[in-house]
């Protein structure tokens, strides 16, 4: 019963999350839940994903119904419903695992942020904001730190070999405790293997963006800062990709060629609510432009000095130390 539930519940919810834009949410619920059920013979690449096949079918039919409309103009609003549950889909552990198998199925968004052919006072398409949104969540899970695994290989019998057990075999016979020993030296030692190094394996591939498409996506986002005419989401959503691509500082350096800069102070002028609602991006984006990687390690390191050098009136764990310095 549960898995024809899972077969069939998607795409009804889809259909009422396209009538019914105020039950996004509890549509978004309602995937996840399902996307959560495991099949009794779940795939060994799905294991080695975290994922299950419900939530990869979940994505693949959201991302094929944008697809289908992406360039059907009277679609708009439609559109950006679509991709705004995807966004929030994508923001959760199980829908973020089934991401990394279909990277390729995402790649036709990047294509959609060409507005070149709009006017410097056209405005922008009802779906920018959110398309912006799940662009920023595809990076972020590219951007996220892989766990490295270590494979250890050891023969039997080799290095655990405890001298407290010698010590009992002491009464025993002689003969048996040295020949314990020349196994012991002849074995090899252990050897500490890195999985995630290259190898000609098949492993499952992983999401990615290039130096070139983050290069392009900063253009985008200047070129948009130049409009006039841009909704308040349009603003908040262009700064949040700003402050998620110049997190890598080379990044970081490209926006400040391309004139970026100025453009940020441009635009919180008119009010001041827009200052207010934008100047915690604009302070993001001005760090991550600063802080290089000598900047950081000479800062780091004047702190921990300060921190060794001066008395304090209470001792401090260490995570709170990193919490507060962090």
């Amino acid at each position: 019963v549960r898995q024809s539930l899972c077969e069939s519940l998607p795409v009804a919810l889809l259909a009422l999350a396209d009538k019914r834009e105020d039950l996004v949410f509890d549509v978004r619920d309602l995937l996840l839940l399902l996307g959560k059920y495991e099949e009794e013979e779940q795939s060994a690449e799905n294991k080695r994903a975290n994922t299950t096949k419900t939530s990869i079918d979940i994505i693949t039919l959201l991302v094929d119904q944008i697809g289908d409309i992406r360039q059907d103009s009277s679609k708009s609003v439609l559109l950006s419903s679509r991709l705004r549950l995807l966004a929030l889909l994508l923001r959760e552990p199980p829908m973020q695992n089934a991401m990394n198998q279909l990277a390729d199925r995402f790649s036709f968004l990047f294509d959609m942020l060409n507005f070149s052919n709009l006017g410097q006072d056209d405005p922008l398409p009802a779906w920018s904001a959110t398309i912006f949104l799940v662009i920023e969540a595809f990076i972020a899970q590219a951007d996220e730190p892989k766990k490295a695994k270590l494979n250890i290989n050891s023969r039997k019998g080799g290095m655990f070999f405890s001298s407290a057990s010698s010590d009992e075999d002491e009464e025993g016979d002689a003969e048996n405790n040295a020949s314990k020993n020349k196994q012991a030296n002849k074995d090899e030692d252990v050897a500490m293997e890195d999985v995630n190094a290259p190898s000609t394996s098949t492993a499952a591939k992983a999401v990615g963006i290039s130096a070139e498409q983050r290069g392009k996506l900063l253009q985008c986002c200047v070129s948009l800062l130049r409009k006039t005419k841009l909704s308040r989401d349009d603003i908040y959503a262009i700064l949040r990709m700003i402050v998620r691509l110049t997190k890598d500082h080379e990044s970081a350096l490209h926006f400040l060629g391309i004139g970026g800069v100025p453009l940020l102070f441009s635009k919180p002028r008119s009010s001041l609510e827009g200052l207010q609602g934008q100047q915690a991006f604009i302070i993001l984006i001005l760090r991550h432009i600063v802080e290089s990687k000598d900047v950081l390690q000479s800062t780091m390191k004047d702190i921990i000095t300060n921190w060794f050098t001066n008395p304090r009136p209470r001792n401090m764990d260490i995570s709170s130390f990193v919490r507060s310095n962090a």
